[in-house]
């Protein structure tokens, strides 16, 4: 069983990467850049815990002012990825529907895209179609 441990990260005023573990007492290393902090603290967790623990590393970072930024990002990126799948979803369903009634470049046309992506998400979906139908297949040979 895998054992989580929390990583602090703050910079000094030498603009170094100090990472400490709270869990583990005298667990920290530093680095002059994150990435360098982010290896070391391993080699320090390993180096703390018994031969062979099995341990995963949960980061934290101490960022001041910038951290709300960086929150804000978070929440805009998670909201852009989820309207992106949302977009994603509705623009395959609107091809489909226009797909079974009239041409591809008048799909394109009422879609404002290109007759070419048109094409593509068409023919991904019947890629998608027939290898369901091959799987029901397969299945219904097997069980005979």
């Amino acid at each position: 069983m895998k054992k989580e441990y929390r990583v602090t990260y703050r910079q000094d005023e030498r603009g170094w990467w100090i990472a400490a573990v709270p869990e583990i007492a005298g667990c920290h290393t530093q680095g002059r850049s994150l990435a360098t902090a982010m290896h070391r603290v391993v080699e320090a967790v390993e180096v703390s815990l018994p031969e062979g623990a099995a341990f995963d590393l949960t980061h934290q970072f101490a960022l001041g002012p910038a951290g709300n930024a960086v929150e804000r990002l978070r929440s805009a990126r998670d909201q852009y990825e989820a309207a992106s799948a949302a977009y994603s979803r509705s623009n395959a369903e609107a091809i489909a529907q226009l797909a079974r009634t009239m041409s591809t470049r008048d799909a394109s046309a009422i879609l404002r895209l290109s007759h070419q992506r048109v094409q593509q998400v068409t023919a991904a979906r019947a890629k998608v179609h027939f290898e369901k139908v091959l799987t029901s297949a397969a299945d219904l040979f097997d069980s005979v």
